[in-house]
């Protein structure tokens, strides 16, 4: 069963004011039908969770992309006690985040005291910096590790800052890939996703770059005038929007979602096209540069 509804989260760790960098897409039956922000975190998660009930309910099978990483290495998982990541959602309270933000404590850096990354962090350690899905991924682009707090595209804050979405979801009878497995059919599944597989020859802090891909949205998806305006002023709408689209191309693949995640990816989290080469294709496209691979968000 295709998905007949799409919903893409650029998603903000920001403090104060996030709710402006925050962006929902939503495209159903091939229209883009949303394109918003302005809304808080808190907000965003009751819509997703209600999305989840109205979804049962109705018997559609609707695809919710999420941008930041939703776990944490296996070796970090196990110095903390938990089986996997799913431990991690409920374990980490709102509390404890606001505590790691205000005084990272190892394996985490980027502010006071930790400014720099440990040296104990390194890819041929026990203790590497990065998961599975992210080192799947190094041939493509460069994913940023989620203990780094700081940084153009540093995933860390909006990822603690997301475990309380997950715990939502999952509560709300959403299934969270892949530590659930879906089995296709109605209902919610809720994925992590990058936009830089959108859009990986966009340089998408470079408004011309944005508007070259923005070309191409009319022969994926109809979208307002207005809302492809939206995206090429923004870089955290244009991510939302790349994603959705993305995704709607290739809804077919998403009947299903693949059940060869390898162990660490089941305790860790697994980026949504890592290791599936008939995802990693987009037609948004736009003009190159010599550093958009090592690009983040």
């Amino acid at each position: 069963m295709q998905p007949t509804r799409i919903l893409t989260v650029d998603w903000s760790g920001a403090g104060p004011g996030h709710a402006r960098r925050l962006w929902v897409a939503e495209v159903h039956h091939g229209r883009l039908v949303a394109l918003r922000h302005g809304q808080s975190r808190d907000v965003v998660t009751a819509q997703l969770v209600a999305a989840t009930a109205r979804a049962r309910a109705e018997g559609e099978r609707v695809l919710i992309g999420l941008d930041f990483a939703f776990g944490f290495p296996s070796w970090y998982l196990a110095a903390r006690g938990w089986a996997s990541s799913v431990e991690a959602w409920t374990g980490l309270t709102a509390a404890a985040v606001d505590e790691l933000l205000r005084a990272p404590t190892f394996p985490f850096w980027g502010r006071e005291p930790t400014r720099t990354r440990p040296t104990a962090l390194r890819e041929e350690s026990d203790t590497p910096p990065s998961r599975a899905t992210e080192r799947s991924l190094r041939d493509i682009a460069r994913p940023f590790s989620v203990f780094q707090l700081v940084g153009a595209g540093a995933v860390g804050v909006g990822s603690l800052r997301g475990l309380a979405t997950l715990a939502a979801l999952h509560a709300a009878g959403a299934r969270v890939w892949p530590f659930t497995r879906d089995v296709g059919g109605p209902g919610v599944v809720v994925a992590e996703v990058w936009p830089r597989l959108a859009a990986p020859d966009v340089i998408k802090s470079d408004a011309a770059s944005r508007r070259e891909a923005l070309q191409h949205i009319a022969h994926a998806v109809e979208c307002a005038p207005s809302d492809v305006a939206a995206a090429a002023e923004s870089d955290d709408a244009f991510d939302a929007l790349a994603a959705a689209v993305w995704l709607w191309q290739h809804r077919a693949l998403l009947a299903q979602l693949p059940d060869d995640s390898t162990p660490d990816e089941r305790r860790e989290g697994r980026i949504l096209g890592a290791r599936t080469p008939a995802l990693l294709h987009s037609t948004m496209r736009g003009r190159r540069g010599p550093d958009s691979p090592g690009m983040g968000g």
